[in-house]
């Protein structure tokens, strides 16, 4: 064995290194891909009576180097914070597992997702046998919902050793070892005897018991007869020449502490990992593309808000802004700005209908856009949306009839309007005029049938 090697050994109960005479997977092989693997810190405030204190740090918190994984535990536990009832709140960090390929650390979808901004680390092993923490950039495919349970976070610039992964996949009753960090909370409850403290890194053994499962939904999953407790998901298997079969995913039982040592493990096959970094550009494209669309939405939003509070001149820039994404809504909008504030000739009001009615009827007659427009507000309330004067005006002129002045059929008071019926028009057309807050009358919109 190298020196390289009795340091890393140091991590993993001796048990497991004494399996693996009952096997054809050497120590080299092993020793080979320990710095591929890393544990996914999760971190969580976990309770402990004060009296249980002193003995997890005689287990976990002595000087040997197996005890280094520990170091930020055996903190939190110096510095715990106890109640007067007995209890201690400890800060400690359980983990997943995961691997590293091309670059990204790749772990199980259920690890990592529903932490939004959280910041996520993986603690390695160095070339002396240390643990190193590296920072990880959350991807597209972090929390994708993809049915693969696999997650991709990016290494920013890692320089490190990464696994290979296997081109065939695998093959029943072939000898396999996987290397995870579980967490023991019912110790009787596991297959192997293992001596080392809950949380540090094992190597688990075992073989492929299911190539394929018949579930067509679970076609990317494979089992195996190695442990799979808490804390072992996203822990890589690999194969008796280091080169990695998938990532573990759960057990047949679904409930995360009911562990069955008859039940085997799945895991995802290796060959999806390769689908998801091939798919991770378009994603990234794809959600970059939804992102600025909700920004640019957002600062529609906030313009047309600007516009409904008459802030004018700060409404006027941001439609201008926004003119080359939203042309339409930023062309129309620009229209009533420019309406509303005044540059164009202000509704007129009339203390007397007759009055009113008599203009309305000479400006149709005469086919006067520019008189009719002195008459209407900005917006026209036409078929439950609202029109430019302007757009409104052309559509009432549309139904003049050249020579054939029109005259008024009936009047009907509705409330605070009179809706009016045309003669000399094409088709129906009603006029309708509301009175305003100063008790004239306005010409307000009309029925275009």
């Amino acid at each position: 064995c190298t020196p390289s090697l009795e340091a890393r050994e140091g991590f993993f109960s001796p048990t497991a290194y004494s399996a693996l005479a009952q096997t054809d997977i050497s120590a080299k092989t092993i020793a080979a891909v320990l710095p591929t693997v890393g544990a996914f810190i999760v971190e969580s405030d976990h309770e402990y009576p004060w009296k249980e204190i002193q003995s997890i740090r005689d287990v976990r918190c002595k000087g040997d180097l197996i005890r280094a994984w520990n170091r930020e535990f055996c903190t939190a536990l110096a510095n715990a914070d106890c109640s007067v009832e007995g209890l201690c709140t400890v800060h400690r960090t359980s983990s997943c597992a995961g691997v590293v390929v091309n670059g990204f650390f790749v772990t199980a979808r259920h690890c990592s997702e529903g932490r939004g901004n959280q910041a996520a680390r993986a603690k390695f092993i160095d070339s002396n046998g240390l643990p190193v923490t590296l920072v990880l950039e959350r991807t597209a495919l972090t929390e994708h919902k993809l049915p693969d349970d696999l997650s991709l976070l990016r290494i920013p610039d890692y320089k490190g050793e990464q696994a290979r992964i296997r081109r065939q996949g695998p093959k029943n009753g072939e000898p396999v070892f996987g290397v995870g960090f579980p967490y023991f909370h019912t110790r009787q409850r596991k297959r192997a005897d293992y001596t080392a403290p809950g949380g540090d890194p094992r190597i688990t053994l075992g073989h492929i018991v299911d190539e394929q499962l018949k579930d067509p939904e679970q076609r990317h999953l494979f089992g195996a007869d190695t442990d799979m407790i808490n804390g072992m998901s996203g822990s890589p298997l690999f194969d008796k020449r280091g080169r990695l079969l998938g990532i573990a995913s759960n057990t047949y039982k679904k409930e995360p502490y009911d562990y069955d040592a008859a039940k085997p493990a799945l895991y995802v096959k290796a060959e999806r990992i390769q689908h998801l970094i091939g798919k991770l550009d378009e994603e990234e494209r794809r959600l970059k593309a939804e992102a600025e669309t909700r920004r640019l939405q957002e600062k529609l939003e906030e313009a047309k808000s600007l516009e409904s509070r008459q802030r004018w001149d700060e409404a006027e820039a941001a439609f201008e802004a926004l003119k080359s994404d939203f042309p339409e809504i930023a062309k129309t909008s620009l229209r009533f700005i420019s309406c509303e504030t005044g540059r164009k000739r202000p509704r007129r009001t009339f203390p007397r209908v007759e009055y009113l009615e008599s203009i309305v009827l000479s400006a149709l007659s005469d086919g006067s856009q520019d008189r009719l427009s002195q008459l209407l507000p900005c917006r026209v309330p036409h078929e439950e949306i609202d029109l430019h004067s302007e757009d409104f005006i052309s559509n009432l002129l549309k139904r003049r009839i050249n020579g054939v002045p029109p005259e008024i059929q009936n009047r009907e008071r509705i409330e605070d309007r009179i809706e009016a019926s045309l003669m000399g028009v094409a088709g129906k057309v009603t006029l309708i005029w509301k009175r305003d807050l100063n008790g004239g009358w306005a010409f307000y919109s009309a029925i275009l049938n």
